[in-house]
């Protein structure tokens, strides 16, 4: 908790480098004797008692780079049995693909969940090579992937062993052109091996619920189809050439500025001629992979999903030129946003509305131009950015705080990564331009020099479509499962391991309302007081369903005791709220608050956020 708040702090994000990687050492610590303590409490819930399996039972943090010591080093044991503990934080039930990193080569591997009989069952699973575009000497070579279904605010268990039969292996990979890092063949053992062959003009890929067409000759999506709608699309990456040394009283780009050189505002897209493409289907997902330059890119249809999801790898970033680059991601739709409207998350609550080439929201008065056409356009996007028109809309789900805009009709555009060359004289006193093996100390112990080569980043986009002004619902249905992913713990033994339970939930009745999050639930000085926070997640008039107030019995989230009071406390639950609501000014045409409790059940209005001490 102390690391997460000191990591909340405003500064994170412009701080010198050294200062950086203070924030991220504290975090690691936290994060690692967290680990260790739920491990700890999965294995008293889940085993038998008296059992003392699974003692190396972690939590696998780098699973995005594709590396897990523990999964690694087990897979490549014939005697080893993994076992996934999958955990999710939302109070709905969950259905995820989930890809664990093994070390093992030309072997078939079978995947099974443990079911309501505490029995094994096989599920569907595919072992898919790494590209290693992250160029991370430790990460695995190959990877299992299974769609996890997680009950909400719980748990299912999965074990992944070595089986003899060849049909358990389930990658069935079509290679394209060779691409030009990481190996240049993988060897199907299924007897459901497709015929190796190119991507070609007119092929469509399908999960089932979205139909995907790409551009053979680059590997980027062409056009989209989903159950309601169709668009076209075109995916380019490129960059903006970051505004420097520009004389006196020139505003530099920086940590704090982002701002394409004065007279040089176009977008450059990266060439495609030399794109290689490659393609690997499966019965679990579809992976196109495309290489443009220094970006590498992965999409993926995942079986039985409404969006497509787009992996993204960049760097190192040339700087041979001598000029600072600001990357971007560019999706460019035949939606119809004729009047330049768009709209972005605030803080992933409300979405505001934007509008291109907006002098007002500038607090500029009218017949006035715009000094920095593209900087002046751009907007924080903390979740997702969609637009809209009457007949079709579209949007991107970030999975980090990114700044995106739609600077011509049926566009979006997101800043994906920087790298700069020089500072912009706002405080932090170093060039955004971080590098792999760090910095040297700060003046009079050092020269700040960077070491290394550029980093090279990876992130992800989820693509959603749907008809006409569904912005808002078509995003908000993958917000939560974007920014709340499931927590992956694995752990090994030789032998079978004894379960007392096949699963674990805290929520009764299955689930929770679709459009409510469990925000906080934390146990408070071990009086068996609990402090829950309550969000509704959609806005007034967004959806016909869920934007209607959502009714929660707070009783519902102790399965195992009987609650004897509930307090209701202001947001930060500081204050009891009828005594923080007794003694704040009231304006005069401010309406009565509609909060309502009746013994333990509470009324949540669109967005609202309510927070409770309970007690059992």
């Amino acid at each position: 908790d102390d690391a997460v708040g000191v990591a909340q702090h405003h500064d994170v994000a412009t701080c010198k480098q050294h200062v950086a990687y203070d924030y991220a050492k504290s975090l690691a610590m936290g994060l690692q004797d967290a680990s260790l303590f739920v491990s700890g409490v999965f294995r008293k819930l889940l085993l038998v008692p008296g059992s003392s399996a699974l003692q190396n039972l972690r939590w696998c943090p780098l699973l995005n780079e594709t590396i897990c010591d523990v999964s690694q080093t087990a897979s490549g044991n014939e005697n080893q049995i993994l076992y996934i503990v999958a955990y999710n934080a939302l109070g709905t039930p969950r259905s995820e693909a989930i890809a664990i990193p093994i070390d093992a080569k030309d072997h078939p591997f079978t995947v099974e969940v443990l079911d309501e009989t505490v029995t094994w069952k096989a599920v569907d699973s595919a072992i898919l090579p790494n590209r290693n575009y992250l160029q991370n000497p430790v990460a695995a070579p190959n990877s299992i992937m299974f769609t996890a279904t997680i009950p909400p605010v719980g748990l299912n268990i999965y074990r992944i062993r070595r089986s003899q039969s060849k049909n358990s292996l389930r990658l069935t990979p079509s290679v394209g052109r060779k691409l030009q890092q990481g190996p240049t063949s993988f060897d199907a053992q299924s007897d459901r091996v497709k015929s190796n062959r190119e991507i070609k003009r007119g092929d469509v890929f399908s999960n089932g619920i979205m139909k995907v067409e790409f551009d053979e000759s680059t590997g980027m999506i062409k056009r989209i189809k989903g159950e309601n709608s169709s668009i076209e699309v075109t995916q380019e990456y490129g960059v903006y050439n970051a505004a420097a040394h520009g004389g006196d009283g020139f505003q530099n780009a920086g940590a704090y500025i982002m701002r394409p050189q004065p007279d040089d505002q176009a977008f450059h897209p990266l060439p495609v001629g030399n794109a290689s493409v490659a393609l690997y289907q499966s019965n679990v997902v579809t992976e196109v992979h495309a290489t443009i330059g220094w970006v590498h890119q992965i999409t993926r249809l995942v079986k039985g999903k409404d969006y497509i999801e787009i992996e993204y790898t960049v760097g190192p970033i040339p700087i041979e030129d001598g000029i600072g680059k600001e990357v971007v991601s560019r999706y460019t739709t035949s939606i119809q946003n004729t009047d330049g409207k768009f709209f972005t998350d605030s803080n992933g609550r409300e979405f505001v509305p934007r509008r291109r080439n907006d002098l007002g929201v500038l607090g500029y008065e009218s017949g006035l131009t715009l000094t920095e056409p593209v900087a002046q356009n751009y907007f924080p996007v903390n979740t997702a950015i969609f637009l809209e028109d009457e007949k079709s809309s579209f949007g991107v789900l970030v999975d980090r705080s990114q700044a995106g805009s739609s600077l011509a009709e049926g566009s979006l555009e997101l800043l994906i990564q920087r790298r700069l060359l020089y500072d912009d004289a706002r405080g932090v006193g170093e060039p955004l331009n971080e590098t792999t093996d760090g910095i040297t100390p700060d003046p009079p112990y050092g020269n700040t020099e960077r070491l290394g080569e550029g980093v090279i980043i990876k992130g992800v986009h989820r693509l959603v479509i749907g008809g006409g002004k569904s912005g808002a619902p078509i995003v908000r249905s993958q917000m939560d499962h974007m920014f709340s992913q499931p927590l992956v713990f694995v752990g090994s033994e030789e032998s079978a391991v004894q379960f007392s339970r096949s699963s674990l939930s805290l929520i009764n009745h299955n689930s929770l309302p679709k459009n409510v999050m469990v925000i906080t639930f934390n146990a408070l000085a071990g009086d068996g007081s609990f402090l829950i926070r309550l969000g509704h997640q959609y806005g007034e008039n967004e959806d016909n369903i869920y934007s209607n107030p959502a009714r929660v019995d707070l009783q519902d989230l102790f399965t195992w005791s009987v609650i004897s009071s509930v307090v209701e406390m202001n947001l930060s639950a500081n204050q009891r709220l009828d005594e923080w609501e007794a003694r704040r000014y009231r304006w005069s045409k401010e309406t009565q608050p509609k909060n309502s409790l009746e013994g333990t059940v509470c009324l949540l209005q669109p967005l609202e956020i309510r927070t409770f001490v309970v007690t059992i």
